[in-house]
């Protein structure tokens, strides 16, 4: 009998200890459920910090050859076409404050890494287009006859540019590689040029 009641003591004290421990896991869970969702809040943060590319909307990028089927291709333009020559195609207003800040921007990136490599070709369209105070342009009709004008605005309507500034990086293949519209700042700039005369 004694033994009867010892046996049931120490199944009662075994049940009662694993009892208590499973309390002990089950009031863990709910600390290490509760680390969880502070993780989760902190990865947005990092993702608000990104910051756009460019001060204007992003130009739909499309892979192509840069467009020589309109009459009046200018003959910069045509010449490193032809010569395989990367190029930065820079379409711009000379009345706009940004226009300068861009030019010294674009010059910088040429002149660390890109010099003999890409080359600059500047149009500024300002003079035969109308320039809104937002950036948006209009072709003025006047300058039909202007042989300079005619190239300016062949580019801006067949690289339909309705913003300026205004780059188009072209490879050695003659593809556009990168359109941008608006200010583009030095790192962005720079990693489209990598790109754009990396092998591929």
């Amino acid at each position: 009998m004694r033994r009867l009641v010892v046996a049931l003591i120490v199944i009662v004290a075994a049940f009662a200890l694993v009892g208590c421990g499973g309390g002990e896991e089950e009031a863990a869970a709910p600390a290490e459920t509760a680390s969880a969702p502070a993780a989760a809040v902190a990865a947005p943060a990092e993702e608000e910090e990104v910051i756009s590319d460019t001060l204007s909307p992003l130009e739909e990028q499309v892979f192509e050859p840069f467009p020589t089927d309109f009459e009046f291709t200018p003959p910069e333009i045509s010449s490193r076409l032809d010569s395989g020559v990367p190029m930065i195609v820079f379409l711009n207003d000379g009345k706009q404050d940004v226009t300068l800040e861009q030019t010294t921007i674009i010059d910088g990136v040429i002149d660390e890494d890109y010099r003999g490599i890409v080359d600059l070709v500047s149009f500024d369209v300002g003079e035969y287009l109308t320039t809104e105070t937002s950036g948006t342009i209009t072709i003025d009709s006047a300058f039909d006859d202007d042989e300079v004008a005619r190239w300016a605005i062949a580019l801006v309507q067949r690289l339909e540019v309705g913003f300026t500034p205004y780059i188009v990086v072209v490879d050695e293949y003659g593809y556009i590689t990168w359109r941008n519209s608006g200010l583009v700042d030095a790192k962005t700039l720079s990693s489209q040029l990598i790109r754009a005369t990396s092998p591929h």
